[in-house]
């Protein structure tokens, strides 16, 4: 009876490279581990909250900026609102005309 040699020049028993790449798997029992199988954990959890940080962020820095033009266009009408009066208030004042006889 004549043995069946591997590429390696080794009977098929005693190569272990052979033996490691076969590809028949109903001779080794499946590899078990350790430790215990991790549940899937769910992807772009992280990256989500991070996200909706920074359109927080963004909205809120949006309305701090409007909050502040409404202000600022407040304060000028009531500057240019009470400028126009003092200007009038102090022309009506030294612009009167005294009639002559």
């Amino acid at each position: 009876m004549t043995a069946t040699l591997c590429p390696h020049g080794l009977t098929r028993g005693e190569c272990l490279i052979c033996a490691t790449l076969s590809t028949s798997s109903a001779d080794t029992p499946p590899a078990s581990s350790r430790r215990p199988a991790k549940p899937e954990r769910r992807r772009g959890g992280g990256a989500g909250i991070v996200v909706a940080v920074v359109a927080l962020l963004l909205v809120g820095w949006w309305v701090a900026a409007l909050v502040s033009f409404i202000f600022r266009v407040v304060v000028l009408a009531a500057v240019s609102v009470g400028s126009g009066w003092i200007g009038w208030r102090l022309g009506v004042a030294h612009g009167r005309r005294t009639r002559r006889d």
